[in-house]
C-alpha cells in the first residue's frame, strides 16, 4: 500500500470484486501518524549504528486501516485530527489519491499533525520499536469538533454506512460515533490496544471486536480462567450479534460469534516477514471489507 505504483495496481487487483458488487462505504475513525521507518540490523541501545534504508509513510492504525479499505475498493469517509503542517498535507494528498472522503477531516491550526520514529531490526531477530510524538495542541478541546461529531451522527443515523471502525485512540471522536452506530443497528468493528475505562466501554459496544490475544485475554479477565479460546468465546457470547476475533501474529487468529459454540481457528499466511508495521490494520481492514460483503467469519 506505501509506495504509489504498487498501491495502484493493488488497487486495480483486489478492488476489481468490490466494483463488481458496488462499493460499500465505511467510516473509519483514528490516527493520523507521520512514519517515518528506518531499517537498521538491529535494534540499538545506547550505542550509534547506522541506518540502512529511510523512508517516510502516512500511517497511524486507523489511517493505515483506512487507507487500506479503500485499496479494497471500499468508499472511506475518513475521521482524524490533522495539523495545518506539511505533515497534515502530506496526510490529505496520501488520502485525497486513493478516492478517501475527507469532509470529517479536523484540520487543527498551529498544531503539528503526530509523527512517529519506527525502527525495524532486519537481522536475525526481527524486531521493532516505535517512538510516537503527539502535540498536546492537536487534541485540544474545540467548539467545531461538537459541530463535526452532530453531523456524523446524523449522516450514521440517516444509514450512509455500511459499517463504522475505530482503532480504539481518540475515544472523544470515537465513542460518540460509535453510540450513534449501535443506535441505528450499523455495525461497530473496534480495536483496542490499551485498556481503559473508555476503551472497556467502546470494546462493549462493538458488534465486531478485533485485538490481540493479550488484550482479548484481560477484558475477558472477570469472566475467563486464563485460555485464549475461551476467553474468545466469552466476550462473544455477552450480546446477541457479538463477534470477537483474538490475533496472535505468526500464530494466525481465533474467533467465536454469539450463538456459537465454535471457537474458529485460521492459521496466519506463511511468508517472508519483513516488516509488520500495520500488519494489524490490514487485518481489521480486510474483515471490514468481508464484513460488507457478508461473508461467514472462517472466510473474513
Amino acid at each position: 500500500v506505501k509506495d504509489d505504483a504498487q498501491r495502484r495496481a493493488t488497487a486495480v487487483a483486489l478492488g476489481a470484486g468490490c466494483s463488481a458488487r458496488g462499493p460499500q462505504r465505511v467510516l473509519a475513525i483514528g490516527n493520523t501518524i507521520i512514519d517515518m521507518i528506518l531499517t537498521v540490523p538491529h535494534i540499538p541501545v545506547d550505542e550509534k549504528i547506522r541506518v540502512d534504508t529511510k523512508q517516510r509513510y502516512v500511517g497511524g492504525q486507523g489511517a493505515n486501516a483506512a487507507q487500506a479499505m479503500a485499496v479494497l475498493g471500499l468508499n472511506v469517509s475518513f475521521v482524524s485530527r490533522i495539523g495545518d503542517d506539511a505533515d497534515g498535507g502530506m496526510a490529505r494528498s496520501a488520502y485525497q489519491a486513493l478516492g478517501m472522503d475527507l469532509t470529517p477531516i479536523i484540520v487543527v491550526p498551529g498544531a503539528a499533525t503526530s509523527s512517529a520514529a519506527v525502527i525495524v531490526a532486519t537481522g536475525e531477530n526481527k524486531q521493532r520499536s516505535i517512538l510516537i510524538y503527539d502535540d498536546p495542541a492537536l487534541h485540544a478541546p474545540r467548539p467545531a469538533i461538537a459541530a463535526a461529531l452532530d453531523d456524523l451522527a446524523r449522516r450514521v443515523a440517516a444509514g450512509e454506512f455500511s459499517a463504522v471502525y475505530t482503532d480504539g485512540w481518540q475515544m472523544d471522536l470515537a465513542l460518540p460515533i460509535v453510540r450513534a452506530a449501535v443506535a441505528h443497528k450499523v455495525p461497530v468493528v473496534v480495536d483496542v490496544e490499551e485498556i481503559t475505562n473508555e476503551t472497556r466501554a467502546l470494546a462493549d459496544l462493538a458488534t465486531i471486536l478485533i485485538a490481540n490475544a493479550p488484550i482479548i485475554q484481560a477484558l475477558a479477565s472477570s469472566a475467563d480462567d486464563g485460555d485464549l479460546r475461551s476467553a474468545v468465546a466469552s466476550l462473544a457470547a455477552l450480546r446477541a450479534g457479538r463477534t470477537v476475533v483474538a490475533t496472535i501474529g505468526p500464530g494466525g487468529a481465533y474467533g467465536a460469534e454469539h450463538g456459537s459454540r465454535e471457537v474458529v481457528h485460521v492459521p496466519a499466511v506463511k511468508c517472508d516477514v519483513r516488516d509488520t508495521t500495520g500488519a494489524g490494520d490490514s487485518f481489521h481492514a480486510g474483515y471490514v471489507d468481508a464484513l460488507v460483503r457478508g461473508l461467514s467469519l472462517r472466510e473474513a
